[in-house]
């Protein structure tokens, strides 16, 4: 059985290898379908020195529809000569567009189909070589490559890239498959002690409600007893404490104007319990807080979400995750300024978001400066004990 190691995309992978199994590929671009968002993505590397820098693309509408009738083609190889590639990408710019012309005259074009693993389309590969054979280790050999040879170095570099192309992903249902058994077992061995875990909870919750509840009658000189069903719901719920305290205490206000006799014990009623949020003033908004996030704070979290989810991305083929390309990479693409102004103007939820969930959103806290610029320091004075 092969190695098995982590998910990884299939097409960069044979991009990275063939970078070095052909050391002369000055440049290169891929074309991959759709990984569930429904749009394309599409990368441009460009040797420089020993490595080579990844810009994401753009592929404009006009494009699209030529490149569809490229990618419905079954899997194999073919030379095209510049005239016929549907699009030119400009010195600077980040974008695929439509052309007449090949600007870069001195190439020949190799294109890749590969069929991909995720739709019915074919992934794309156009690899640009020099018209000459230093693109194949023979540095000082000026001589333009013929048909035979190009036949050759096409059958060849396609056999290559089709053998990582389909091991790769090959090896991304074997990691599938083996992280769903582990994920399995790991529950079938943790069931029984998370149950005794919650159980443990439970009890200790349970003793939490009957004591505030005894303190409460204490105070108020009465003796106020809970119903079965109404201690089970404050049990049996995820609410931080400060909301099921101030749900007892309306709940012991409601059933204490339906007491009767001074001498009778005081029910607390299941109905009598809502769970309601509680007003805590931050010194600079005030903001509502219970267990579900308010709708305000939803879509702010929403926001990060879709941040993270760009960063990665980016940061995934080793590109600086800046607000321009971020932006471009949302799943609905934003301007650099929209997302520096809506994190301006929503500092203090995101602040307050990223405290609660500290586990949460790893790239953009590292590597997202806008995010970074936001953050405060020691000396800060937010107070964000409203989280």
């Amino acid at each position: 059985m092969s190695k098995v190691t982590r998910h990884q995309s299939p097409l960069k992978e044979t991009v990275r290898q063939l970078c070095e199994f052909l050391p002369g590929i000055d440049r290169l671009i891929y074309i991959e379908g759709d990984d569930g968002s429904g749009k394309w993505k599409a990368c441009e590397w460009v040797k420089k020195g020993n490595d080579y820098s990844r810009n994401i693309l753009e592929i404009s509408e006009a494009v699209s529809g030529k490149l569809l009738d490229i990618r419905k083609l079954k899997s194999g190889y073919n030379w095209t000569d510049n005239e016929n590639i549907p699009f030119y990408v400009e010195q600077g710019k980040n974008s695929i567009s439509q052309l007449s012309l090949f600007s870069e005259e001195k190439y020949l074009t190799l294109v890749i189909r590969l069929k991909s693993k995720t739709n019915a389309l074919s992934d794309l590969l156009y690899i640009f070589f020099r018209n000459d054979k230093s693109n194949f280790g023979i540095s000082h050999d000026p001589t333009p490559v013929d048909t035979s040879q190009k036949s050759i170095i096409g059958m060849l570099t396609y056999n290559f890239a089709n053998i990582i192309y389909s091991e790769t992903a090959r090896n991304n249902n074997e990691f599938s498959s083996l992280k769903s058994e582990f994920i399995d077992l790991l529950k079938f061995h943790t069931s029984s002690h998370d149950a005794g875990k919650k159980r443990e909870f439970e009890e200790w919750k349970t003793d939490w409600a009957r004591e505030v509840l005894a303190e409460i009658s204490q105070r108020d000189g009465v003796n106020y007893v809970y119903r079965e069903d109404a201690l089970k719901m404050m049990v049996e719920n995820d609410y931080p404490y400060r909301v099921l305290k101030h749900a007892l205490e309306d709940a012991v206000r409601i059933a204490s104007m339906f007491a009767g006799n001074d001498n009778e014990d005081i029910f607390i009623e299941k109905y009598f319990i809502k769970f309601t949020d509680v007003t805590f003033e931050t010194g600079l908004e005030t903001e509502r807080t219970f267990d579900a996030l308010p709708e305000r704070m939803d879509k702010v979290y929403q926001f990060l979400e879709r941040l993270e989810n760009a960063a990665g991305k980016l940061l995934e083929d080793e590109i600086r995750p800046t607000s321009e390309l971020v932006g471009k990479a949302m799943d609905e693409p934003i301007t650099a300024p929209a997302i520096r102004d809506a994190l301006k103007k929503n500092r203090i939820r995101v602040v307050k978001l990223l405290n609660r969930y500290p586990d949460k959103w790893k790239y953009i806290r590292s590597h997202f400066r806008p995010v970074l610029n936001i953050l405060p320091n020691n000396n800060d004075m937010l107070n964000l004990n409203a989280g």
